[in-house]
């Protein structure tokens, strides 16, 4: 079982996963907050060292460590000019973060995709991830 402190840092990472699957239809005040925190928080949260803890504690399996780094990847080659609102609406650069990121996602079995204070039930995602785990 994580501790409160683990918990928090496993929801730091997905929610800079969710934050990069922003639904581009949302109003521009929603997107420019996602992306202002996208821009600060995905380089910690979807770091090599923290990536290799979640699956060492069984949050992730190495397949969706896989899908993150590549996620990472991603969104380091997008150039600060397209870091706005409409480039994140219409640039083929952030149509794939959203599709790569929404498949991140959906094979963490998370189907709501809205950052807010909830804690994400990290016990069942590990559960899931985890089927022979007693």
């Amino acid at each position: 079982m994580l501790n409160q402190e683990e918990i928090k840092a496993v929801n730091s990472t997905l929610d800079a996963i969710i934050r990069s699957a922003t639904n581009k239809e949302l109003s521009d005040d929603i997107i420019a907050e996602a992306l202002d925190e996208l821009e600060g928080d995905y380089i910690a949260f979807m770091h090599e060292n923290t990536l290799s803890w979640l699956s060492e504690i069984k949050v992730l399996t190495d397949h969706q460590v896989m899908l993150i780094k590549g996620l990472r990847e991603k969104i380091d080659k997008i150039p600060p000019f397209l870091w706005n609102v409409e480039s994140y609406r219409n640039s083929k650069e952030w149509s794939e973060t959203r599709k790569i990121a929404e498949n991140i996602l959906s094979s963490l079995g998370i189907v709501k995709r809205q950052v807010d204070d909830e804690l994400i039930d990290v016990e069942r995602i590990q559960a899931r991830n985890n089927p022979n785990r007693i």
